[in-house]
């Protein structure tokens, strides 16, 4: 009987399959939507980021070649406004700017359309070079400002080179272009060191002409002609998307955010990139810490679950168990403690009530026992007494029985012997004539 209601399960073990799972489940919900509303402020305050490093470095680069420009155009200026007594005069006053930065070796220059070449370095053209004929001087015309033109890589140095121009009139009433070769190379450098959040990557385009991106070889060539770079490529089409703007793009599977921003002054365009990968990497870095604290918080919430239903509910529920089965064993010699306002305190004291009336029955009952079991045995001595007399009855009616039956026997012997006698009688006045004798009895 007892095997057969043997418990199987616990109640705290059927409390904590319950609640740990939902507590645990309740915890994973909470870190998955943490997670996306996390990822969805993280991606944003990264476009922000991305955009705004994005932004102050085209500002960097674009207040450097600010400066020169507006450097160089008071020089320009000066040109126009000055009347210089001769050439080597107008020499020596661009001599004095040859060094004014590192970015201008060559200082500023000009040539006029009769073909006189003004350069400071001392540097003189091939009699096959026509000054009217080059890129720089066309660029310059009809400018009044100096403005740059489209990037190049210089045949003798092999370094990146971008010319700025604009037209000039000297006092003596001859005309021509004024320029400045502007050595990118530092330029490249710097955008080759920006890091966007640390991990991202910078380059920089001049339409079709790539000025600096991290394959080196790439640097004074046209996109058209990198056709298996994918994701420059790619990055082409975006380019008049506009100033700062953040661009997604995917490329072999990876997603990467780009903002595309305006350098001032120039006509180039700063791309800065970041694999969205590496922007979620914190977000993973918080993830795992998250469910390592969403494991190590069920883990305490279940063993405190586990405690507080032991304390609670587990001993409470054990005793009075046991103290049942007791009961139902026929023992009502245990004590139950009352108290407790819970359920559970209310059965402990309904079940102390319960004994203590038990017993104050049990106690009634014993009392009734025992004075029936004395009534039993004063019936008992009754019975044996009647039980005797009645034997003693029965063998005075043996005894009687026995005289009745010696009586009767001694009667019916009378009476053979009458009917004889008689018969005797009748035959004897044939035989013999006798007076008949008087019997007096």
């Amino acid at each position: 009987m007892k095997e057969k209601n043997k418990v199987r399960f616990s109640i705290s073990t059927k409390l904590l399959r319950v609640l740990v799972p939902i507590v645990a489940i309740s915890i994973i919900l909470m870190t998955v939507f943490t997670a996306l509303r996390a990822s969805n402020i993280i991606e944003n305050t990264a476009e922000r980021a991305l955009s705004q490093e994005g932004r102050a470095n085209a500002e960097s680069i674009g207040g450097t070649m600010s400066d020169l420009r507006r450097s160089y155009d008071m020089i320009a200026d000066t040109m126009e406004k000055v009347a210089f007594q001769s050439d080597d005069e107008l020499l020596a006053y661009l001599g004095e700017y040859l060094t004014m930065s590192e970015l201008t070796p060559n200082g500023i220059y000009a040539g006029l359309e009769d073909g006189t070449w003004l350069d400071p370095s001392g540097w003189e053209p091939d009699e096959d070079y026509v000054i009217t004929e080059r890129d720089w001087y066309r660029d310059g015309l009809g400018k009044h400002s100096l403005e740059y033109g489209d990037p190049y890589l210089d045949s003798d140095t092999g370094e990146m080179i971008v010319s700025m121009s604009r037209e000039i009139s000297l006092k003596d009433g001859r005309k021509g272009v004024a320029a400045v070769d502007i050595n990118l190379t530092e330029v490249m450098e710097e955008v080759s060191q920006f890091s966007p959040m640390g991990s991202g990557m910078s380059m920089m385009l001049d339409g079709e002409n790539v000025l600096s991106y991290y394959l080196t070889d790439y640097n004074g060539t046209k996109i058209s002609e990198h056709p298996d770079d994918s994701f420059l490529t790619m990055v082409a089409p975006l380019l008049g998307k506009g100033n700062d703007e953040v661009q997604h793009l995917k490329v072999a599977g990876t997603s990467y955010y780009l903002a595309l921003s305006n350098v001032p002054g120039t006509t180039w365009t700063l791309v800065s990139s970041i694999a969205k990968s590496d922007i979620l990497k914190e977000l993973q870095s918080f993830m795992v810490m998250i469910i390592i604290v969403a494991i190590v918080i069920s883990a305490l919430i279940g063993l405190l679950i586990y405690l507080m239903i032991r304390k609670i509910v587990t001993r409470p529920v054990k005793l009075l168990t046991e103290n049942i089965e007791s009961i139902a064993d026929g023992d009502f010699t245990i004590n139950i403690d009352k108290g407790g306002n819970d359920e559970i305190g209310l059965m402990n004291s309904r079940m102390s009530d319960f004994i203590a009336s038990m017993r104050g029955t049990l106690t009634d009952m014993k009392d009734v026992t025992e004075r029936l079991s004395m009534e039993a045995g004063n019936s008992r001595a009754a019975s044996e007494m009647l039980n005797r007399q009645a034997s003693n009855q029965s063998m005075s009616m043996d005894q009687i029985h026995q005289a009745m039956e010696g009586v009767a026997m001694s009667v019916t012997e009378l009476a053979t012997n009458a009917t004889e006698l008689a018969r005797q009688s009748a035959m004897w006045p044939s035989r013999v004539q006798r007076p008949i004798r008087q019997w007096t009895y």
